[in-house]
């Protein structure tokens, strides 16, 4: 089992730069070391994924937003009812 620690992310500053054995990343802000000190060829696939994280995240963040709105749409149908 691996351990792992958080320190400050160097990219955004938030306390969720986590560092295991293997290698290290900012689950805040997807901000990598490993991509800077990485071959280039491995550079452009680890980016690509990051792309992926950030999209995904953005999407999810929609989904969520678009939840919240929905919500407050239907509930204020029922003015006599107080969330």
């Amino acid at each position: 089992m691996s351990r792992s620690f958080f320190t400050r992310c160097p990219r955004c500053g938030t306390n969720s730069y986590e560092q295991l054995q293997t290698h290290s990343h900012c689950v805040e802000c997807l901000y990598s070391n490993d991509l800077v000190r990485s071959k280039p060829e491995e550079r452009g696939y680890w980016q690509s994924i990051c792309r992926l994280w950030h999209k995904a995240d953005v999407i999810h963040q929609k989904i969520e937003a678009e939840k919240q709105k929905n919500f407050e749409r239907f509930v204020s149908k029922f003015p006599h009812i107080k969330p």
